[in-house]
């Protein structure tokens, strides 16, 4: 039988186990394993992206909890901290030939080995493998190639932002011009959209939506989340979800509603009004 849990799948990581910053402007008590406590004993979310995972020391970090026993590596993909799941997730920033500017993209891994593996791959195309949302070098679709060969999960990020998103910068009328559409996973609307903007746009009626916090400090986790319908949280329960399949689905969206968000999705509408589908 399957169950609604509530997910928030962008979370960034303040500072590593070593005191460094790893998302510079995230709050310094933001550490993975208070992030984890957080979620799972007071904000009632049951599965987490921390999309600082590909930092060597946040790895470290979740490696000290596995072996401490406080963590384990679920079989479907995930690691179990008490009462909540998380998925282990990258915030990469392309800037490729075929951009009109940045674009911010989610990539989730499913293990621990994959994620390992997705970092010693980034260090090759990015210059501080450390430290949060980087400059990739390369194009968008080869980091798409890259995720799915580790049978990873792909997500452009808020992609309504005015910078560093695929409509609010990236791209002239389409997301084809810089994505393959077919290796993407799902779209994530970000803070200053919602649902029924989203909706508007015919190429991205073939993926499912969804909202996360983007949370820079614990106080931040779950202002934004989903409910996602699961047989239990991990990576191949989200991955079906995200596909709708056997049932599995993004239920329901839950968004912050302030004055100045309508502000922003007006801006954003008339900017994209050629290729929206309302005349």
């Amino acid at each position: 039988m399957l169950t609604p849990y509530f997910a928030d799948m962008h979370i960034h990581v303040g500072r590593d186990i070593y005191g460094k910053p790893v998302k510079i402007t995230g709050s310094k008590n933001l550490t993975l394993t208070n992030i984890l406590k957080e979620s799972s004993r007071n904000k009632g979310i049951d599965m987490v992206g921390v999309i600082d995972s590909h930092a060597p020391a946040v790895q470290q970090e979740i490696k000290n909890l596995i072996s401490e026993g406080k963590a384990y590596e679920l079989t479907d993909g995930g690691i179990q901290f008490e009462e909540v799941t998380l998925l282990l997730g990258s915030e990469i920033e392309v800037y490729d030939d075929n951009c009109l500017g940045p674009i911010h993209v989610l990539c989730f891994l499913p293990t621990l080995e994959k994620i390992s593996l997705f970092s010693e791959w980034l260090t090759t195309k990015m210059k501080n493998i450390t430290l949060s949302s980087q400059r990739y070098y390369g194009t968008a679709k080869e980091l798409q190639y890259k995720v799915k060969e580790l049978e990873g999960i792909f997500i452009p990020a808020h992609i309504f932002t005015p910078f560093k998103s695929l409509y609010g910068k990236g791209v002239r009328e389409s997301l084809e011009e810089v994505l393959d559409p077919d290796l993407i996973d799902g779209v994530e609307l970000g803070l200053s959209s919602d649902t029924e903007m989203a909706d508007q746009i015919k190429e991205l009626h073939a993926y499912t939506f969804l909202t996360n916090s983007d949370a820079h400090s614990l106080a931040k986790i779950a202002r934004e989340y989903q409910e996602i319908k699961m047989d239990k949280p991990s990576f191949k329960e989200f991955l079906w979800a995200l596909h709708q399949l056997e049932g599995r689905k993004v239920t329901k969206n839950f968004g912050m509603n302030h004055s100045w968000e309508n502000i922003i999705l007006q801006f954003a509408t008339n900017a994209f009004r050629n290729y929206l589908l309302i005349p």
